[in-house]
């Protein structure tokens, strides 16, 4: 897409801020408005004229994922506004406007947090991991205008795809290569989509897809929170990627549950009772089971056992969600001794069980334009 100075106008559209570009086109902050002063603000993706013409088969992915988003209506899904074509002097735009969200990718807010050696709360964590499933949930079980089962699976999500908003809330972002029983564009059965190491096993192996499969990268991203570590770690560069695809399918749970269990007992940051500890275990080994047979069948009885848990407390785990995530769009460290957890390092004093660090004064971390540090 041609460089111009924004603010620009596209139809109805104010293109205000540019907001990223993927493989499906570029997106911006845009705003719309209407009489007696009503104005909203929306995520709009655009597809250039001469990129439609010449990529027909992106085309036609933008709008499965127009359609899809249509059958989806839940508070933790990115919801459509609309989906059209617009022509102006360049030609034909085709147009996908979405809810804007302001807010903070979870991969953002884990590069803050890890940068300042510290942990999310467990009642964040927890919240964070119940907003999603209750996503994931809903859109497994979308049925299309006639009741048919979408049999939709993300195939995508992974940090970057889940937007943390002021409020503590979750959305699920970008269903651009999602799954589901009607497409305009077929994925050959042995094709793999996705984004090492946010894959199930299955998935690396081109194998057909069910929700189990998002369901165990979900258990993933709730490893790497808990444990303070990878499942599976992301590959450095293009040429290790293949590395890590192989560990996807070759990293077992008595390899990887130790450096969950550190964090668990007594002296680390989420310090559990032993029977909770057990059944927190437990979860995840069945939740990380490299069989789709052997784990939960679907996302509400992942949310069961972890509503079990003493450290459920969704109130409190969305402020300190919502407080960090502001946080970061000021480009600060989150003020607040109820907010972050200290990690549990040789030569830090570990705090008492239930009892955090007071934070240090606010410091600048990154800015606007600048990558978040890794």
């Amino acid at each position: 897409m041609e460089s111009r100075p924004l603010p620009w106008q596209l139809g109805r559209y104010r293109l205000l801020d540019h907001l990223g570009t993927g493989a499906f086109g570029t997106v911006f902050r845009a705003e719309v408005q209407g009489p007696m002063g009503f104005s909203d603000q929306l995520a709009v993706k655009l597809v250039h004229p001469s990129l439609a013409e010449s990529e027909p088969q992106l085309l036609l992915a933008l709008a499965d994922e127009a359609r899809l988003l249509s059958q989806l209506r839940h508070p933790n899904i990115v919801q459509i506004r609309s989906f059209e074509r617009i022509e102006d002097e360049h030609g034909e735009w085709v147009v996908l406007a979405l809810e804007y969200v302001r807010g903070a990718t979870l991969d953002a807010v884990l590069g803050v947090v890890d940068h300042m050696g510290r942990r999310l709360p467990l009642s964040a964590i927890l919240s964070l991991l119940d907003d999603t499933l209750a996503g994931l949930g809903h859109a497994h079980a979308a049925v299309g205008p006639g009741g048919e089962p979408l049999r939709l699976v993300h195939r995508d999500l992974k940090p970057p795809n889940l937007m943390v908003d002021e409020a503590g809330s979750i959305r699920i972002l970008d269903f651009g290569i999602a799954w589901a029983r009607e497409r305009l564009v077929r994925t050959v059965v042995g094709t793999v989509k996705g984004t090492p190491p946010w894959m199930s096993p299955e998935q690396v192996r081109g194998e057909p897809l069910d929700g189990r499969s998002d369901l165990h990268v979900l258990g993933s991203i709730a490893f790497r929170m808990l444990a303070g570590s990878w499942w599976v770690a992301p590959p450095a560069t293009a040429e290790a990627v293949p590395d890590s695809m192989r560990a996807i399918l070759d990293t077992t749970w008595a390899q990887r549950m130790p450096d969950l269990r550190r964090q668990l007992v007594r002296g680390g940051p989420y310090p559990l009772r032993r029977s909770e500890r057990r059944r927190l275990e437990a979860l995840l080994e069945t939740w990380l089971a490299p069989d789709p047979a052997d784990r939960p069948i679907d996302a509400e009885g992942i949310r069961d056992g972890l509503r079990s848990l003493t450290g459920w407390a969704p109130l409190e785990g969305r402020k300190a969600l919502g407080t960090i995530c502001r946080g970061v769009l000021r480009g600060e460290r989150p003020r607040g001794e109820d907010l972050l957890e200290t990690r549990a390092q040789p030569g830090l004093s570990d705090p008492a069980p239930g009892v955090t660090r007071p934070m240090e004064p606010d410091e600048v971390v990154t800015a606007p334009g600048r990558p978040l540090p890794r």
